[in-house]
């Protein structure tokens, strides 16, 4: 291997920073839009640096969204969806300190279902009612906990909850 290439592999992530791609940079700024949700941190093209609720790992990949108590509204866009690299997504309310920023998501959750990275999900305390659990959520196979504390989910817990092999907490 050319040693050139060889620390630019290895250092490039230290001596030219973490950048998160393009793609995901757009997604967090529409979900963000689609959500009515404004951060003053969120400035720039790049959320590794510096944004508010947003979690990089070293390659510069964003691996986790905070939005506990941000005051977002509406159903999960579906381009969080390209998020693809995301392990914890956190859209819940806390249960006896609500703040004034109160996060209602509704809707089905379909925006999750192509998140299959995702090992942390909490959409606790938020307005959503559905008639039966959400099928989206059967795709996230590695999910380790999931927290849907005060959800009004209609219906018996389904089986294919029994795909979901490395679930811990529910």
């Amino acid at each position: 291997m050319n040693p050139s290439l060889f620390f630019i592999l290895i250092l490039g992530p230290w001596c030219f920073g973490n950048f998160a791609s393009a793609t995901e940079s757009e997604s967090l700024l529409k979900v963000m839009e689609a959500w009515k949700a404004n951060f003053s941190s969120w400035v720039g093209d790049n959320p590794c640096s510096g944004w508010e609720r947003v979690t990089c790992d070293s390659l510069g990949r964003v691996i986790e969204l905070n939005l506990s108590n941000a005051g977002i509204v509406g159903p999960v866009p579906a381009n969080l969806v390209d998020l693809k690299y995301l392990t914890l997504l956190d859209l819940s309310n806390p249960r006896y300190n609500p703040g004034p920023l109160w996060n209602a998501v509704s809707g089905d959750l379909a925006g999750l279902e192509g998140l299959t990275n995702l090992q942390y999900l909490d959409v606790s305390f938020n307005n959503i009612t559905l008639d039966s659990f959400p099928s989206a959520v059967f795709k996230l196979t590695n999910l380790v906990t999931m927290r849907i504390d005060n959800l009004r989910i209609g219906g018996p817990l389904p089986k294919e909850l029994l795909n979901l092999t490395k679930l811990e907490k529910m």
